[in-house]
């Protein structure tokens, strides 16, 4: 009888031993997991825009050399805030890395900044129009009110800068023709696996009727123009203000 007695008093130890660690690695991935998905504001764009400049600018408030990163640059608790703020590379082989942090993170993204160099011919607005829309597959697919982007049209003290209200008119333009050969290269594949299915689908998310148009996304899309070497950046700044 004793022994019986004893053998069950040591039961109930392991279990509850057992039970303790696993409610304890459990709190530890939860805190983990809260720690990796702080808010965030993200910086993108094609090389050269001017992305980790103005991070560098936004953060320090000074403008220095900075260095091409093949990895996200990242300032935790901008301003005081509990947000970051992260710069990823605009190489094409690398934005994947932007892709993905989109595709995990999308709720978390309190509103990105797509950086666009302002002397940039119209006619050469092509490939940037590729990049965002690919940004908007995901941002607009995984949020159901989107993600609010800034068009940050950089470089406006120069002479060659177009003004904003043009670039995105030309953005508008240019996106509609490029989903519209995305849709055709995907209506001549006689055999869809449900990849492509799921790229149709977001592209007709996107062109909700027969012209595409920023208004009608769900999240709210706005361009102004900006020097980061001039640090004429206010309104920029003020549109960061009202994600925080």
């Amino acid at each position: 009888m004793l022994g019986s007695t004893i053998i069950i008093a040591c039961l109930l130890v392991i279990v509850t031993t057992i039970a303790l660690v696993a409610v304890q690695k459990a709190s530890s991935k939860t805190r983990i997991k809260q720690r990796s998905y702080q808010p965030s504001i993200v910086i993108a764009g094609p090389q050269n825009s001017g992305k980790t400049s103005l991070l560098t600018l936004l953060t320090t408030d000074s403008m220095r050399p900075t260095v091409v990163s093949q990895e996200p640059l990242s300032a935790a608790n901008y301003d005081g805030f509990n947000i970051a703020l992260v710069d990823f590379p605009g190489h094409v082989k690398l934005r994947y890395k932007l892709f993905e942090y989109l595709k995990t993170r999308a709720k978390f993204v309190k509103g990105l900044i797509f950086m666009i160099d302002s002397t940039t011919d119209p006619r050469n607005l092509t490939s940037t129009a590729e990049f965002l829309v690919d940004v908007l597959s995901i941002t607009e697919s995984s949020c159901e009110n989107g993600v609010d982007i800034l068009i940050a049209c950089n470089k406006s003290e120069l002479f060659t800068a177009r003004p904003s209200s043009k670039i995105r008119d030309v953005l508008e333009s240019e996106i509609q023709k490029v989903i519209g050969r995305r849709k055709k290269s995907l209506n001549e594949v006689k055999r869809r696996v449900n990849e492509e299915q799921d790229a149709e689908n977001v592209l007709d998310v996107l062109q909700s009727s027969h012209e595409f148009k920023f208004a009608r996304l769900e999240g709210s899309v706005v361009a102004f123009e900006g020097s980061v070497s001039k640090k004429n950046i206010s309104k920029w700044r003020q549109w960061i203000d009202e994600k925080l």
